[in-house]
């Protein structure tokens, strides 16, 4: 990994196990993105696992953007749900959970045409009543500059 030079862009997708956060980003986000989860990663975001929220937190800049975006649909994704222990879905209660953690949170939910629009949302969008929503999390706090 390299820091950018001034004018140069500095993005980094992180592929593995947010187990291994923040390894050499520790403290240098200043944006994080969690885009579709599942499995573990669903588990930890809809429930604000407090190992995640830790990691999350030593990965992050202070006041860093932090937006997860989720499209679970709860008749069809019912067997990965209940894998999960995450009984009854919904952003709602997602939000819920990084409420209790201290972190203000900004919800709603996306057209079918958002930025977010990765492999994974082409091949899902059309089945009927799967929808995006759109969390945003932060801890409260000076605003950032």
């Amino acid at each position: 990994m390299r820091r950018a030079s001034p004018g140069e862009s500095n993005l980094i997708f992180v592929l593995g196990a947010w187990q291994d956060l923040p390894g050499q980003l520790a403290g240098l986000a200043s944006s994080v993105s969690v885009l579709f989860p599942w499995g573990s990663l669903l588990q930890a975001v809809a429930t604000a696992d407090n190992g995640f929220v830790q990691a999350l937190q030593a990965t992050a800049a202070p006041a860093a953007d932090i937006e997860f975006v989720t499209a679970i649909q709860p008749d069809a994704d019912a067997g990965e749900l209940r894998r999960l222990g995450l009984g009854p879905f919904s952003p709602a209660a997602l939000a819920d959970a990084w409420r209790a953690h201290g972190y203000a949170v900004e919800q709603h939910e996306l057209p079918a045409d958002h930025a977010y629009q990765t492999s994974w949302w082409r091949r899902i969008r059309h089945r009927p009543g799967r929808v995006a929503t759109l969390t945003r999390v932060s801890l409260p706090g000076p605003a950032r500059q």
